[in-house]
């Protein structure tokens, strides 16, 4: 019975803890935007360097590569940090594109 418990709590915590992380994302992508256009621009020059860093990283590292860098350079997330599914404002690409169309 308390494996059961211990189960659904860890479960509610894990997408709890996603939701926060997302939130938390989203929060800080607006604070950037009121800092203003070079803020801006300095924070999609370091999530398109942190995308091509990854992707160098999951060439380099040959048949491990997969196992910590997904196709798109994107950190593979560890068993107990929620999943870049359930956290879609946190993956870099997206923020770029968001940056981006605010640069327009």
């Amino acid at each position: 019975m308390y494996s059961v418990h211990s189960a659904m709590f860890l479960s509610v915590l894990l997408y709890l803890s996603s939701i926060y992380q997302n939130e938390i994302d989203k929060w800080l992508d607006q604070k950037m935007i009121l800092m203003g256009r070079d803020y801006l621009e300095g924070g999609m020059e370091f999530y398109q360097k942190e995308i091509k860093r990854g992707l160098l990283l999951r060439k380099g590292l040959g048949d491990m590569g997969p196992n910590y860098f997904d196709e798109n350079g994107e950190l593979e997330r560890i068993w107990f940090e929620p999943t870049m599914k359930s956290t879609p404002d946190s993956i870099s690409q997206s923020r770029v594109k968001e940056y981006e169309q605010l640069l327009v």
